[in-house]
């Protein structure tokens, strides 16, 4: 059989291992973020969004979904820059630490929550305006709510305590760093129903390269692995043994056509694939935990258990659906 050159050609391409492409590097913004630190920068805001959707939705009475968009470093410029007027910015200083950090509420979400606060429908407004110092006033409980649910979620990797030390509604009026510096800005998208809103906090990097040293990484992961508390331990499996669970038995199995079971009419009778004499299966959660046998305690059906199967891996990476 003869082959062309084109034929040749292509055979090699579709061969040969695929090329590794090059990513480009920007010398004037080196990555100063490992994968490890990213890792744990998501962790920490993502717990820390879920706490704040939570409040929110209690203190709105409306449901209230938040959730991290992106973790990236950027020049401090660069936020400035992307920040709109007029906006909410609350400079945060955190204790021990030379520089500030910014929350950043989107200031309609900001005139919502205090509608909602006061008893009002909440109304989205479109073109934001700036907040007045009776609405800055009214705002100061959930701030100080938000502070905390991020003293929180630093908790595990860093002990922070945040206090208020100015308000902004220009981004272009806060300098916590040069503008050529480096920071880290985290980003959520609020949902309050068919209406989105943003809010972003945003670090120097300074601070994040103290708090995320490896020191910091190692302390958080000698705190995952450190031993637990007996006591607590105890707790927890009291606390487990007193779980009620759903307890089913399994009679037996049968396949039937779905024309047969159109057909199916009171007093039919469906065969199963077990005797009446053989025992049966009891399932917990749809994994076979027991065989037992069909009989009655008094005047109540009951079961007399025969044997405790063993839990296998295939049982537990996939439950059978059971059919009483």
């Amino acid at each position: 059989m003869d082959i062309s050159e084109e034929e040749v050609a292509m055979i090699a391409k579709n061969s040969a291992p695929p090329r590794r492409r090059a990513r480009a590097y920007n010398f004037r913004k080196p990555r100063l973020l490992s994968q490890d630190q990213l890792r744990l920068l998501n962790h920490v805001h993502t717990g820390f969004a879920r706490d704040i959707s939570v409040y929110l939705s209690a203190q709105l009475r409306s449901i209230v979904e938040m959730s991290l968009v992106t973790v990236e470093q950027v020049h401090y410029s660069e936020y400035v820059e992307s920040t709109q007027a007029p906006s909410a910015l609350y400079v945060m200083e955190a204790e021990g630490q030379s520089h500030g950090i910014i929350l950043e509420y989107d200031p309609r979400l900001v005139l919502y929550t205090v509608e909602k606060l006061f008893g009002g429908h909440g109304s989205f407004q479109q073109d934001p305006r700036e907040i007045s110092q009776i609405e800055q006033r009214v705002m100061a409980r959930v701030v100080q709510r938000t502070y905390r649910g991020l003293e929180a979620a630093w908790e595990p990797v860093f002990r922070l305590a945040l206090s208020t030390k100015s308000f902004e509604t220009d981004a272009e009026f806060v300098q916590i760093i040069p503008g050529t510096e480096p920071a880290v800005v985290a980003s959520f998208e609020v949902g309050l129903g068919e209406h989105r809103a943003v809010l972003r906090i945003c670090y120097p990097y300074l601070i994040i390269e103290k708090i995320l040293g490896r020191s910091g990484i190692r302390q958080m992961l000698s705190r995952q692995t450190e031993p637990v508390d007996p006591k607590v331990l105890a707790a927890y499996e009291d606390s487990l043994r007193k779980t009620e669970v759903e307890l089913k038995a399994e009679l037996g199995r049968t396949s039937l056509s779905l024309q047969d079971i159109l057909d199916l009419s009171t007093g039919d009778v469906i065969s199963l694939d077990r005797k009446i004499t053989e025992p049966i299966q009891v399932v917990v959660g749809n994994i076979p935990q027991f065989r037992a046998m069909v009989g009655r305690s008094g005047t109540r059906k009951a079961l007399r258990v025969l044997e405790v199967i063993e839990p296998s891996a295939s049982d537990s990476a996939e439950a059978p659906e059971t059919h009483e």
